[in-house]
């Protein structure tokens, strides 16, 4: 989402990166691109097509925002992992650089789906998107690297957002405020994850920072002997 990463992209220079089902934001400086992809497997998929076919990544990075699953972390908090599990086939991939295990779901998880997640997987962490881009990496060779701040903790309730995503894989912000089926524990709910997911993005976009400074160094090691 744009606002998850809209610190860091603040003064960069934006243009569209168009793809078969239409075009995404992007923002570009020094060699670095940020590809605003929307929630979601399918449209992190299509961002990770569009920019291999546009582009020469020399690694691509998921970024993002994550549910906890272990109650280590807190909000705010940011992950780097090493494997990367696609819950819906069983997929595992390598990412560079971390430890833990990410999985990648196809919906918004409840509390009692996070535990089931994570008693089956030992993983640490959820999100929506990395295991559709590992997958495209590693179908082209590209090393990978998974960055995820954690926006709801692990005995955090999601509301259910899924049906107020848009075609582009955006809230749609004015159809969920207008919804009659959300009670007032819920709204209560949804007021902490909004203030929550600012305070992660802020977290995501200086972790993102500090990985883009320091990349060439910080990476090399890892890169050692992989395609470039």
């Amino acid at each position: 989402m744009e606002r998850e990463v809209r610190p860091l992209v603040r003064h960069w220079s934006r243009r569209d990166l168009v793809h078969s089902g239409g075009a995404m934001p992007a923002f570009e400086r020094d060699g670095v691109l940020v590809v605003c992809s929307g929630i979601g497997g399918e449209f992190a998929r299509r961002a990770a097509v569009a920019v291999f076919a546009s582009e020469h990544p020399r690694v691509v990075v998921s970024a993002g925002l994550a549910g906890a699953l272990d109650r280590q972390f807190s909000v705010g908090q940011v992950f780097q992992p090493a494997t990367v599990v696609d819950l819906l086939t069983c997929s595992r991939f390598e990412a560079l650089g971390g430890s833990g295990v990410l999985v990648s779901v196809s919906s918004v998880l409840d509390r009692d789906a996070k535990r089931r997640i994570q008693g089956s997987y030992g993983a640490l962490a959820a999100d929506m998107e990395a295991a559709a881009v590992a997958l495209l990496a590693a179908q082209h060779g590209c090393p990978f690297v998974a960055l995820k701040a954690i926006s709801d903790d692990a005995d955090f309730d999601m509301p259910p957002l899924d049906r107020f995503l848009d075609t582009r894989g955006r809230i749609r912000t004015a159809r969920f405020l207008a919804d009659g089926g959300i009670s007032p524990r819920r709204w209560v709910a949804v007021a902490r994850l909004w203030r929550n997911s600012a305070r992660a993005s802020r977290e995501l976009s200086r972790a993102l920072a500090h990985l883009i400074e320091r990349q060439g160094a910080a990476l090399e090691p890892a890169l050692s002997g992989r395609a470039r």
